[in-house]
């Protein structure tokens, strides 16, 4: 899964950086989600990753990315398959200098929605802590009931 350079809409929240994942064949150019009145809008991320406002860089302290896992009823987002990735799967940060920040999964797990006491537990357990989300399991009344969260290091 590829998403193109950050386009017009997205250019005054580029990141410089690209997101890459070979495992799941995922690859994308990184965009700032906002936080606006304590919630991060996400619903603008359409096919990008996004490093979610407030985080560190990718590398420098706690970084969280965040992508949708489908786009509407038909197509599927950049987080798809994020629930397959599996300890030591390699994640890479590409910089707009070349640099690159390589990172080894070291937890795969679902969270409650709201449960940041529970992600912010496991995400503590490593230094430069680089952090993957999602929504997982769809509710029949709208809305996910989980999180999917990737912590790699």
């Amino acid at each position: 899964m590829r998403a193109g350079p950050a386009r017009d809409r997205h250019a005054k929240y580029a990141v410089r950086m690209s997101l890459q994942i070979p495992t799941l064949n995922v690859e994308a150019e990184l965009v700032t989600v906002p936080l606006v009145d304590r919630v991060w809008q996400v619903h603008r991320l359409g096919n990008y990753a996004g490093l979610l406002e407030g985080s560190a860089v990718p590398g420098e302290g706690p970084a969280v990315i965040a992508a949708h896992n489908t786009l509407n009823d038909s197509e599927y987002g950049l987080f798809a398959l994020l629930g397959a990735l599996e300890i030591n799967d390699l994640i890479m940060v590409n910089a707009e200098d070349g640099s690159v920040k390589l990172f080894r999964v070291y937890a795969n797990e679902l969270f409650e929605p709201d449960d940041m006491a529970g992600l912010t537990a496991v995400a503590g357990t490593a230094e430069n802590t680089l952090v993957l989300i999602t929504c997982e399991n769809e509710s029949v009344h709208g809305g996910y009931l989980h999180r999917r969260v990737i912590f790699a290091k």
